[in-house]
């Protein structure tokens, strides 16, 4: 039996036999499989013992209770069948571990009523941390549990304050630097002409200490960042990301440009800027945005409050594909995201939350807008059909 398979069907039966609704055969079946292996028998002696579900049952009725997920409750006609339909998750988790390897039971034998080991929750949402790199070599560690250099920093004339950087004005150094912000972490940063720039996790920004000439140019090598860009007609600034040059006087715009994902995508809040490619370029106003794909610019009309909101802790998705919206929570949270069906990551989401809640609640959140399960085990998101 495949993996997808076994998965559907051992879940199924986990489910009715906690309802009490195996027949004779199923049981047969059910126990045969508990039979097979050590792994499949400590799980099957922890969902029969009822030590299951406690921290996890908490965070399910937390976010059914929640005001603002009343359509939610609506949607559940039988709440006990929703609590059920979390035990497949971690059954799937278990059939999923047992076939790729994604955890060993035998290191937590002995340990008294916890959750269950093979599903354990490491996932914690990002926080404010970052590497600056200097034209010597030398790296900087950032964020609030850095020890940071702050002799070193002063030599070029920049302020560390726990979450954000500020270049002052700096004589006589004609150098870059690189901020690289990590997978589950985010970063902000004041550039020598005052202009902010909030970085994504993930994402790597090259700039100089101070600007020079005619122009002012930094480059986002990778990743996502939004720019508020201190006006200067004598002096335009621009970005370089992904093969795109962004050509701005002052206003405030996104760039999303992650190598993984197959467009690259402008986003203008407020002001104007020309973006250009190869010979071809687009002027956008504010609510538009510019995406490249295969070569070619398309401009849409968006909601560029949503999609700048990752600064402000908000993750907004307009009918977003669940592989893209995987893909998001990998790089925030810093996790693996499994599929048991490729199907899966078609299936599109509409909707919003804050990007520091717990990962249970916004699975719950998910599970409850579609027909999926989805399990934490260690590290990793396992998302698979109910």
């Amino acid at each position: 039996m495949d993996t997808e398979r076994q998965i559907t069907r051992i879940s199924r039966l986990l489910v009715k036999f906690l309802d009490d609704a195996l027949s004779a055969e199923e049981l047969g079946e059910l126990e045969a499989w508990r039979d097979s292996s050590e792994a499949n028998g400590q799980l099957f002696r922890k969902l029969a013992s009822g030590e299951w579900d406690a921290a996890d049952y908490r965070r399910y009725r937390a976010a059914l209770e929640a005001d603002d997920w009343k359509e939610i409750r609506r949607r559940m006609r039988r709440r006990h069948l929703r609590l059920w339909k979390r035990v497949a998750a971690y059954a799937a988790a278990v059939c999923v571990a047992g076939v790729v390897g994604y955890g060993t039971w035998s290191a937590f034998e002995g340990q008294a009523r916890q959750e269950l080991p093979v599903v354990r929750n490491e996932i914690v949402p990002g926080t404010s941390k970052a590497v600056l790199k200097l034209a010597g070599g030398q790296q900087v560690l950032l964020g609030q549990e850095a020890g940071v250099d702050t002799v070193l920093l002063a030599q070029y004339g920049i302020k560390e304050e726990g979450k954000a950087l500020s270049y002052g004005k700096a004589k006589n150094v004609d150098e870059y630097h690189t901020l690289e912000v990590p997978r589950g972490g985010e970063f902000a940063l004041t550039l020598e002409d005052s202009t902010q720039v909030w970085v994504n996790a993930g994402s790597v920004l090259r700039f100089p200490v101070r600007f020079g000439g005619d122009k002012r140019e930094v480059y986002l090598e990778e990743g996502e960042a939004y720019f508020e860009v201190t006006r200067d007609e004598q002096r335009p600034f621009q970005v370089h990301a992904a093969g795109m040059t962004v050509h701005v006087l002052g206003t405030g715009f996104n760039i999303s440009a992650y190598r993984q994902e197959g467009k690259k995508a402008v986003t203008l809040a407020h002001g104007a800027v020309e973006v250009g490619e190869g010979a071809g370029s687009v002027v956008l106003q504010p609510n538009e945005q510019a995406v490249l794909a295969d070569g070619a610019f398309e401009v849409r009309k968006v909601d560029a409050g949503k999609i700048c909101a990752w600064r402000t802790g908000t993750l907004y998705f307009d009918a977003m594909p669940l592989g893209e919206l995987a893909e998001r929570l990998g790089r925030w949270f810093n996790c693996e995201v499994f599929f048991t069906a490729e199907n899966l990551k078609q299936l599109t989401f509409t909707g919003a939350f804050r990007k520091y809640e717990d990962i249970g609640y916004i699975a719950s959140i998910l599970e409850a807008a579609a027909d999926i399960s989805i399990a934490v085990n260690g590290k990793t998101i396992i998302i698979g059909n109910k």
